[in-house]
């Protein structure tokens, strides 16, 4: 069963994106190539995803944010990168604001 709903949330994933690339290629010169290398592309990114995995990994939107942040934290202080101070802290004690969006665009990656 979950299975087949990732399979329906890919195939729905993949129409809408369709639809996207044959309004945005309508006017060029070879339209059916366009959107077929797009369409190709978009099939290629979204296996890359493995999103059935990171869904499994993940037992929520929150639980990924978490797991997102310690590792941008992380990643950010190895590249020299400083993040706001406010940041600097364990997922649990970031501003509320911060927590929110970061969960939203986790729960919205988890939709897909």
């Amino acid at each position: 069963m979950i299975k087949l709903k990732n399979e329906i949330n890919k195939s729905a994933t993949m129409r809408e994106l369709s639809k996207e690339a044959e309004k945005r290629y309508e006017h060029s010169r070879q339209p059916e190539l366009q959107v077929e290398a797009f369409m190709e592309g978009a099939e290629y990114l979204l296996n890359l995803l493995h999103l059935p995995r990171i869904r499994k990994r993940f037992s929520s939107a929150e639980k990924m944010a978490e797991w997102f942040h310690d590792n941008y934290e992380e990643v950010s202080l190895k590249q020299g990168w400083k993040t706001q101070a406010n940041c600097q802290v364990p997922f649990i004690d970031l501003p509320k604001s911060n927590k929110r969006t970061m969960i939203e665009v986790c729960q919205r990656l988890l939709n897909l």
